[in-house]
């Protein structure tokens, strides 16, 4: 209906008196109702434009072209919804634009140019102002009034009418004079009695020698009351002087009253000029111009303060200008009263000396003043005084809460601002070190931080609260808060009123709370929202299970096939067991089946550049690292020196995972009724040995990770914030690899270990070479043979591979591994050219050595005030 109407009143617009006009309104708005019309297919009069164009130009017409193309050009920068329809109905409107336009049509639609303005400079040129008498004073007076009123004279008798004359026979003078009065002359000289500094001194012109008493000129005590509220105003007095230089007042000694003793006076007017000055320097410091928020806002409280003193002198002066009631006169009163209405002023103003400029800082010096000087007058029980300078710092402080309450709620700082205590540390800082280095404390010379002292204890709370808002940003997860904190303001009504123990708690305590809870509402918020992120968004559990999984060996079976994979490449030797390349297909496809881990995010890199066919010792395992991908919001909490603590454990748990293999593999031949002495020594050795690797295995993951791994958990989902996030972390993997003998102090207790670890590949070896030698003996089938193996193998089947040697044969050639030292234990060392029983019998007294040594060394750090579970570790590993 709304578009019907709309269309009727277009048609009868355009209907007039004509009938054959309304006749053919009638019919377009029948025709407009009836039939739906879409809008103008711009695409369709963009073709038709740009052929016209072509078609200007094919017809040698390039000044036309060029016209409409700049024209449309133009067109184009300024977008208008019915700009298709306009232009299709210019279309439609041409007639033979091709041969009829001319390009000097256009100068037609130019609009004319307005004339120049007119200038002072012109007008002056041409009519210069140094006429004379031009700058003089207008005189205002009329020559025939003034002679007129001249030949009034005051003692010719005035004439009375009966009846008032009308205003045309009334002249102009007659109506001036009835509005003239008679001036109040005793008024005029009571002003000028009252301008004490005019008269002439009482002392006698034709005395030569004149006493002190007769130069001083007597004034009344209202006067010197004037003056002395004038002077505290900051108004010029005569019976004040102030000097321009150093703010400084000091009382004139030319003038006495009759009924007050000269000492008494100088002294009452001492008194004024030290308030006088001091309200001076006062003065001269609201001169001073700011740029910092905090300053600007005590300069405007100072201002207000002073403001308040000049009013109630005012009140003191009007008391004795014009009051009801009879008055008292007291100088001493006065200077009592004003003592009074100014002693916290005075106060006020003694602080500002101690308030540094802007180029000195701190800026926050001002809050920290006021606040010391509210404590103080507080624990005085000046509760008045208490509650002037608490005004005044909550002032302040509301102006240093608008950077606190941006930064924990934005989570931005103004990058050129040096009065807050957060500052932007690195700006292009890695996402993954966001809430380490992106943002820093500032401090000041003394290493403290650049904030109030009732900042500063929490500083890091506040800190920690912007810095989860801008974390939350960054990951595109920040929302604006909905939580009411409209009852949360920190001013002097709901800091200092609504506590009625204020009286007995001192300010110094009540206020700190307040602001606390102010922080924390926030704190807690913001925190809050930043773990839920972490936790449900980021993945942060997912990628501990991962890690437990990779590094840990969470699924004892998973990671043994994954070690078994690359020790059965060793075995082949057929191609370098080393390859990242290879490693990184063998992590992927053992670690597939578990859902915790993301087998795409798995890279594996070697830390040595030469190839590897055979692992010569356990240290070979150490030349390759596993790096699982991890998210930078994770990376933040999990950083890069504690994924090293991770790996030193994975090396740690391959290296044993190896020393076992090895042990499992072992083979002795065919199972004699009676046992020899060497057969019996090898299982005893092998028994040795397993339970030593199993003992410690079960002890890295049962024991320290697995119970390590479920308190870290727990903590984490209880932690404040990502700081303390990150604490607990770190906390946990030191607490791993003090607990896995990791450690610098506990390193030969680990080489002894390693030793051991080494003892089983050397071990192995040996069995091997005597059971490959046995077998040979065999397939002679010489009775002699054994005891002939064991001659001819004197110096090759028993050559255990010491830890701290360089190679072990030529066709090994392995490197020496960055982890080893040769400084440190060399337990796995035997004689070269030694038959197998005394190969055994030698390892044997190595394992005995090296067990010894570790579990002595397990108890004594243990009882030195070290872990409970080393000793637990020594007892298992006693051999009973």
């Amino acid at each position: 209906m709304a578009h019907s109407a709309t269309l009727g009143a277009l048609a009868e617009d355009l209907a007039v008196d004509s009938k054959r006009i309304r006749s053919s309104g009638e019919f377009v708005l029948k025709t407009l109702r009836n039939h739906g019309y879409g809008r103008t297919n711009q695409f369709d009069v963009q073709a038709k434009l740009d052929g016209l164009d072509e078609k200007f130009r094919v017809l040698n017409n390039e000044p036309l072209a060029d016209a409409l193309k700049s024209r449309l050009e133009k067109l184009e920068k300024a977008p208008h919804r019915w700009k298709p329809e306009a232009l299709s109905l210019l279309l439609c409107l041409s007639d033979h634009p091709v041969t009829r336009s001319r390009i000097r049509d256009l100068d037609l639609s130019r609009p004319a140019e307005s004339p120049p303005s007119l200038r002072w400079a012109e007008i002056i040129a041409e009519d210069p102002l140094n006429e004379e008498g031009l700058w003089d004073e207008p005189d205002y007076a009329d020559d025939s009034s003034v002679d007129a009123y001249s030949l009034i004279s005051e003692d010719s008798p005035k004439v009375i009418h009966d009846t008032p004359p009308s205003a045309d026979e009334e002249g102009d003078l007659s109506v001036a004079e009835r509005h003239f009065v008679e001036p109040d002359y005793a008024g005029l000289e009571d002003i000028r009695e009252g301008q004490f500094w005019r008269q002439r001194s009482l002392s006698s012109s034709n005395s030569e020698e004149t006493t002190e008493d007769q130069n001083l000129q007597q004034i009344t005590e209202l006067q010197a009351i004037r003056e002395c509220l004038l002077m505290l105003v900051g108004l010029p007095t005569y019976l004040f002087e102030g000097d321009a230089h150093t703010a400084a007042i000091n009382h004139s000694s030319r003038y006495s009253i009759e009924h007050i003793s000269s000492r008494a006076l100088q002294h009452c007017l001492l008194q004024f000029t030290k308030i006088g000055t001091i309200l001076n320097s006062l003065r001269r410091w609201l001169q001073r111009v700011f740029t910092v928020p905090v300053l600007q806002t005590f300069h405007y409280a100072v201002e207000s303060r002073l403001r308040l003193f000049q009013r109630a002198v005012g009140r003191i002066e009007q008391r004795f200008v014009s009051s009801p009631t009879p008055v008292v006169v007291s100088l001493q009163a006065v200077l009592t009263e004003v003592q009074s209405n100014a002693s916290y002023l005075l106060d006020l103003a003694g602080l500002l000396a101690l308030v540094p400029s802007e180029t000195q800082g701190p800026h926050h010096a001002c809050l920290e003043l006021i606040y010391k000087q509210a404590c103080e007058l507080q624990m005085r029980g000046n509760m008045e005084g208490f509650e002037y300078f608490a005004r005044i710092f909550f002032e302040c402080l509301q102006t240093y809460l608008r950077l606190v309450r941006r930064w924990m709620e934005d989570g931005e700082i103004d990058p050129n601002d040096r009065t807050f205590f957060v500052c932007v540390a690195n700006q292009e800082c890695e996402a993954s070190s966001l809430w380490l280095e992106r943002y820093d404390l500032r401090e000041d010379s003394d290493e403290e931080i650049h904030a109030p002292t009732f900042v500063q204890k929490i500083a890091q709370k506040i800190f920690n609260t912007g810095k989860s808002v801008a974390f939350l940003k960054a990951i595109g997860a920040y929302e604006e808060s909905n939580d009411d904190i409209s009852g949360l303001h920190l001013n002097y009504e709901s800091v200092c009123k609504d506590h009625a123990e204020l009286s007995i708690a001192p300010f110094s305590e009540v206020f700190p709370i307040a602001f606390e809870q102010w922080v924390k509402h926030r704190y807690h918020s913001s925190a809050q929202r930043l773990h839920e992120q972490l936790d449900q968004e980021c993945g942060l559990w997912k990628t501990l299970d991962a890690y437990e999984y990779v590094y840990f060996s969470k699924d004892g079976s998973t990671f043994q096939q994954f070690a078994s994979s690359i020790f059965d490449r060793v075995e082949q030797r057929k191609v370098a067991w080393n390859d990242r390349y290879i490693l990184t297909d063998v992590a992927q496809s053992a670690f597939a089946s578990i859902q915790a881990v993301e087998s795409q995010r798995f890279t594996v890199r070697t830390r040595t550049s030469k190839t590897k066919m055979t692992i010569s010792s356990t240290s070979d395992l150490g030349t390759f690292a596993i790096d699982y991908s991890t998210p930078w919001p994770i990376m933040n909490i999990v950083r890069k020196p504690t994924l090293a603590a991770y790996q030193r454990i994975f090396t740690f748990l391959i290296q044993i995972q190896y020393a076992k293999h090895h042990l499992f593999r072992l083979e002795f031949g065919p199972r004699a009724a009676v046992l020899n002495g060497c057969t019996r020594l090898a299982y005893s050795l092998r028994q040795r040995l397993l339970w030593f690797t199993n003992t410690v295995h079960t002890y890295i993951t049962d024991t320290v990770l697995t119970a390590s791994t479920a308190q870290m958990r727990r903590h984490l989902a209880a932690a404040e914030d990502v700081d303390a996030m990150i604490e607990i972390h770190q906390t946990y993997v030191a607490h791993l690899m003090a607990q896995c003998l990791l450690t610098r102090n506990l390193d030969p207790i680990h080489q002894a270990i390693r030793s051991v670890l080494d003892l089983c590949i050397v071990f192995f070896q040996a069995q091997r070479a005597e059971a490959q030698g046995l077998a040979r003996g065999r397939s002679r089938g010489s009775p002699g043979s054994v005891s002939d193996h064991h001659a001819e193998r004197g110096s090759t089947s028993a050559r255990p591979v010491s830890r701290t040697s360089t190679s072990t044969s030529e066709d090994e050639g392995s490197d020496v591994d960055e982890e080893r030292n040769p400084g440190k234990l060399d337990a796995v060392s035997t004689g070269r050219d030694l038959p197998y029983s005394e190969s055994l019998r030698q390892m044997m007294g190595q394992f005995s050595d090296l067990h010894r040594f570790v579990v002595d060394g397990l108890r004594g750090v243990s009882r030195a005030g070290g872990e409970i579970s080393w000793g637990v570790l020594a007892e298992k590993l006693e051999w009973k």
